[in-house]
Formats: C-alpha cells, structure tokens, sequence
C-alpha cells in the first residue's frame, strides 16, 4: 500500500512539473492603455473610443513594465462586426530594457474605415494581456 501512495505522489509531481514547463511567466505588465486620434512623442492626442471613418489612423499607447530582456509586445487589430472576427493587421516589437512607452497604429484603408466595432489585443510575448474594443461611426 505504501508504495502506491509513494508512487501516486510522484506521478502527481511528475504532471505538475511537466505542466509547469510548457507555461511561460513574465513579470511584465501593461499600464495606461489609451486610444487616440494621434501621437507626440508616446503621448496620446485626442484620447477617444469612438472614431469616424475618415480617422487617418487608430492609435494605442501605453507602458510596460517590468519586462524582462527579449520580451516581445505586439498588436492585433480586428474588425468585429462579420461572421467571424476579421483580422486586419498585426505588428510588434522587442522591448529593450525593463520599462518603457510603446504605440501601435493602424492606417485608414483606401476605402475608409467601415462602420462598427473593432478590438485591439495586445500581447506580451505569445499571450493576450489586454483587449481594447473602440468603434467607428
């Protein structure tokens, strides 16, 4: 009997660690997400959700921190309002150093931004940390 427990335990701490190994960890971190109309600097201008069709381009800015060396942040863009999500672009870049100010933009296609609901998810490394919804009307 003793050593099935024995076993058992150690079967458990075998799948444990196992499981642990395929996660990753960061210790980095999103603060002060913004949507804007534009940028000075990493500052955001004209802080808004709600955008018309003529927007030039859709900006997030922000910060991340604590952001180990290699850490990768990126941005996906999708417009919502089709059967499934459509995805319009995606861009990223390596973070040097722990903390820092970042924005991703989006330029107005050909034909104008359409009419609805888009979202923007950022990640850190391969994992969505943050989603923002805006529209265009």
């Amino acid at each position: 009997m003793k050593k099935i427990k024995v076993l058992s335990s150690f079967v458990v701490l075998v799948l444990i660690a196992v499981i642990l190994s395929s996660c990753s960890f960061t210790t980095a971190n999103f603060s002060n997400l913004t949507m804007s109309t534009g940028v000075d600097g990493f500052k955001p201008v004209n802080v808004t959700t709600k955008f018309t069709t003529t927007t030039p381009a859709f900006y997030v800015t922000g910060d991340i921190n604590n952001a180990p060396d290699d850490t990768v942040i990126s941005a996906v863009w999708y417009y919502l309002d089709t059967d499934s999500d459509y995805m319009i672009d995606q861009s990223q870049y390596q973070v040097e150093g722990t903390n820092n100010s970042f924005y991703f933009s989006l330029s107005i296609p050909d034909n104008g931004w359409p009419v609805g609901t888009y979202r923007v998810d950022l990640y850190i490394d391969d994992a969505v940390d943050q989603s923002i919804f805006f529209t265009v009307e």
